[in-house]
């Protein structure tokens, strides 16, 4: 795929992922880097906090499963699903806005691999995460 197809897809994706009631509940917000890396913050939010009172961990594999799903998602004309994600939790974080960025690993014709981290706002690693997607049969249209 060509460099412009891959900007258009991702300029169309952000618009896209505007509309999803995940959004909206979880306060993300996507932008792509230069790399074409896809990144998600989300600020801080009492309400996802576990029992004892840090952000669960669901939560902190949703950013990073999103990012790896974006990163990869430009590069297909067609809906991808995730099929793998391995999370492995650093630490634990707690009222901090949560970036999660993802980097290709590889994009094949029909599945890609991704791996994922997160940070919290001082930069410390919170999570790791390894992605697997695989495009489906449904068309995606913008």
């Amino acid at each position: 795929m060509d460099i412009n197809n891959l900007r258009e897809n991702q300029e169309n994706l952000i618009k896209f992922f505007e509309l999803a009631p995940m959004k909206r509940t979880f306060k993300m917000v996507l932008t792509y880097d230069k790399q074409g890396c896809a990144a998600f913050d989300m600020p801080y939010q009492e309400k996802f906090n576990h029992a004892l009172g840090s952000v669960h961990g669901g939560v902190i594999s949703t950013l990073l499963d999103n990012a790896g799903w974006f990163t990869v998602a430009p590069y297909y004309d067609y809906w991808i699903s995730t099929v793998d994600l391995q999370v492995q939790f650093l630490k634990h974080t707690s009222g901090s806005k949560l970036t999660s960025i993802g980097e290709i690993v590889k994009v094949g014709k029909n599945m890609s691999f991704t791996r994922m981290e997160l940070f919290d706002e001082e930069k410390s690693k919170i999570a790791v995460a390894t992605g697997t997607f695989l495009k489906s049969s449904q068309k995606i249209d913008y």
